[in-house]
């Protein structure tokens, strides 16, 4: 285990590198540093009040991000990837237009869940179709009858619940890493404790403000085919958190290849 002063002296050089990279307008790396961040606080259970940042009078916000941006392919996996990703980002969606041609779903939660939760889906999503589309050309070859774009929403909806039961067994790795240090004491009280003051902080924040829309799908329904177990493997095994490059790019890797 890290002692406190040594985590809190890699986020304060994490946090001086998001802000000379947003000075300069490298939002890409400023990005990169605030899922880096994230990934910290989350690992070691702290609220950036602990490490000397100042936390806004209001720090809820919301976005909205179009969840149909893959038209052609179709499907509802880019807004579950997005609600899966907000939910262990202690974010919350929803949906606010679903019709056939234009869904949105809307991320709600502190400035910086948010951002990393947004950066990460767009980042998964993209590196999650094109994944896809290279695989199709196997899968095509052995199951003559099923459609390009079946086989995509299938597999693309596989890697959104691969990525729910990634974050599921990171949480479950965090917990018994707690239990075995004498220095943590009541990890999932006080886990359950900052879950449930982001939620009702957001849902005080959405009551304020007026929105009325329904909550996207929560988790994962189970395996559907051959095709979304293909992807769930990959979307489960997905390495998204590899430090700050030195260029400022995103890492992903999987074992999968």
């Amino acid at each position: 285990m890290k002692s406190q002063d040594s985590i809190k002296a890699k986020l304060q050089k994490l946090l001086k590198l998001q802000e000379g990279a947003l000075r300069v307008g490298n939002t890409h790396e400023a990005e990169n540093a605030a899922a880096k961040i994230q990934k910290i606080l989350l690992d070691y259970n702290l609220e950036m009040s602990e490490i000397g940042q100042e936390i806004p009078d209001n720090p809820m916000m919301h976005e909205s991000e179009d969840c149909f941006r893959y038209r052609s392919i179709g499907g509802r996996w880019e807004i579950c990837l997005l609600n899966y990703i907000a939910y262990w980002n202690f974010c919350k969606v929803f949906k606010t237009v679903w019709n056939e041609k234009t869904r949105k779903g809307m991320i709600f939660g502190r400035k910086e869940n948010v951002t990393v939760v947004i950066w990460l889906w767009k980042m998964l999503s993209e590196r999650f179709v094109e994944i896809g589309k290279i695989d199709w050309k196997t899968y095509s070859a052995q199951h003559e009858s099923v459609k390009f774009d079946t086989f995509m929403r299938n597999f693309l909806m596989g890697c959104a619940d691969g990525i729910w039961a990634k974050f599921q067994a990171e949480d479950d790795a965090r917990k018994d890493a707690a239990m075995d240090d004498a220095k943590i004491k009541n990890f999932d009280e006080k886990v359950t404790s900052l879950v449930k003051s982001h939620l009702a902080d957001i849902e005080q924040y959405r009551e304020q403000n007026g929105f009325t829309s329904t909550t996207a799908r929560k988790a994962p329904k189970g395996t559907l085919n051959d095709a979304h177990w293909q992807g769930y493997q990959f979307g489960k095994n997905t390495q998204i958190y590899r430090g700050v490059t030195d260029n400022g790019n995103a890492t992903f890797s999987n074992a999968i290849g």
